[in-house]
């Protein structure tokens, strides 16, 4: 288990800096074509770049943050899926 987590962090690592390459070189085309906004995926790609990185560099806390993201996205669409079972409940008395 311990070493397909860490495949699972480098997997997303190394596409965190395939994207982040890919959006920043498309900003760059943005600019090309006028846009006036193109440095906001430049930054955007550089971050993922350096998260990628930061990823690859220290596994253990990449490892803790996707299994805190992926908590606190369980707990999110419980409560989403509690609250539209209640509404439609409501809906289908009224």
């Amino acid at each position: 288990p311990g070493v397909a987590a860490v495949a699972v962090v480098y997997v997303m690592a190394f596409w965190a800096i395939v994207l982040g390459l890919f959006t920043a070189i498309g900003s760059f085309r943005l600019r090309s074509l006028g846009a006036g906004a193109w440095w906001v995926g430049l930054i955007a790609g550089i971050l993922a770049v350096v998260l990628g990185i930061m990823m690859l560099i220290n596994t253990g806390a990449a490892l803790l943050g996707i299994v805190w993201l992926i908590g606190i996205y369980a707990i999110i669409e419980g409560v989403s899926a509690i609250v539209l079972g209640v509404r439609l409940r409501r809906s289908a008395v009224a």
